[in-house]
């Protein structure tokens, strides 16, 4: 059995719950808790950054903010630390003695500590953070919200329809010739023509095995990772994660990630690469499109615009993509990297759209927290599409 998603340890998937039903779950996890003699949710287009509020006895004030997001970053953090401030000093309520925030997805360790630093300074309370992993044990602990939002007609953890699920069944293993390991299918029905990548930060490896099936629950598939254990060389890859295609047999196609873990040994000869426990994106569907070029904009002395070509249904679209001047000159000057960001910003966006049933022709990325790791402020600009 794989410890890192099925059976007991599987962690729930909370983005599959609608944002009605996220918000409505939400309040049932909280007023299980026992903690309060009364709970109102106000969740709604005015709520005033208060989506649930929980009463003491002594009538303390927990005030819960509800995020059903897939990525989340300090910005999105410190615009709702800013409305709750506003909405204290114009009267709308009284200052909280706890705020909580509900989130679907993980929060990284930097998003956490620069949150807990601002609030500080606005003079909040020091917030809390239910992610997805403490949501998944606190559900675990209330089988009558698991059966509410989980498993009323018959919804699995991957959604209301059978699908396929492929992801890492063991440890990753070195040897001399490379990494080696195993795949399974999780799921309710056949992966077929399951295609995989090692992807990171500036950073592809195209798996070089031929497409394959995985039957749900069969037997594992051994993969290798043809490279040596240095290729990282003393700076690991950021990001580092096992990324899955594949299709069922009615022609639907997703794609499923496991992050990845890297530990450089002692003598620094190479990388311990290990799944992430809990940190699996669940089968999300695949759209088949394809980035036919990407063409500078002229705009003045910072580039800063491009125009980005992409085929979907045998149709051809243009997005113009537009990133902060003060971003670009931050991030650096290399035309290489910036096409390589261009690119990575601009899958997430069509994906995003597509998805949406959306297709827009521009966007915009902003850089608002600026860090001299470029990394970081890509990941921003990446954390922005929601």
């Amino acid at each position: 059995m794989n410890k890192f998603i099925t059976g007991t340890n599987h962690l729930y998937d909370f983005i599959s719950l609608s944002p009605d039903d996220f918000e409505r779950f939400c309040e049932w996890i909280v007023d299980y808790s026992g903690e309060y003699k009364r709970v109102e949710p106000y969740g709604g287009t005015s709520d005033g950054q208060r989506d649930i509020l929980g009463f003491t006895d002594s009538e303390s004030l927990h005030l819960y903010q509800c995020k059903r997001y897939t990525k989340i970053a300090f910005g999105d953090f410190k615009k709702e630390l800013d409305g709750i401030t506003q909405h204290i000093e114009n009267g709308g309520y009284q200052r909280p003695d706890r705020i909580v925030f509900v989130i679907a997805c993980s929060i990284s360790a930097r998003a956490k500590d620069k949150t807990k630093e601002y609030a500080n300074i606005l003079g909040l309370p020091i917030p809390e953070f239910w992610e997805r992993r403490i949501l998944d044990r606190k559900i675990k602990q209330a089988p009558e919200v698991s059966k509410e939002f989980f498993q009323r007609n018959h919804l699995s953890l991957f959604g209301s329809e059978p699908k396929p699920c492929v992801d890492t069944d063991s440890q990753i293993t070195y040897s001399t010739d490379g990494y080696r390991f195993t795949v399974i299918n999780h799921g309710d029905i056949s992966a077929i023509d399951c295609k995989w990548s090692l992807l990171g930060f500036k950073f592809e490896y195209e798996g070089t095995t031929p497409a394959f099936s995985l039957a749900p629950g069969g037997s594992p598939k051994s993969l290798r990772l043809a490279l040596t254990g240095s290729f990282m060389g003393l700076d690991p890859i950021k990001e580092l994660r096992l990324h899955f295609e594949y299709r069922d047999n009615r022609g639907n196609w997703y794609y499923s990630e496991r992050m990845l873990n890297t530990e450089l040994v002692k003598s620094k000869s190479f990388y311990i690469i290990k799944p992430e426990t809990g940190d699996f994106i669940f089968p999300k569907p695949l759209f088949k499109y394809a980035l036919l070029k990407i063409d500078t904009i002229p705009s003045g002395r910072v580039q800063n615009r491009w125009e980005v070509n992409f085929s979907y249904k045998e149709k051809t679209y243009i997005l113009t993509v537009n990133i902060s001047p003060r971003g670009i000159r931050i991030y650096g000057p290399s035309q290489e990297d910036h096409e390589s960001v261009i690119q990575e910003l601009s899958k997430n966006k069509i994906t995003q759209m597509i998805e949406n049933g959306k297709l827009k022709d521009e966007v915009t990325f902003k850089v608002e927290c600026f860090n001299t790791d470029n990394y970081e402020i890509v990941k921003q600009m990446r954390d922005s599409i929601k």
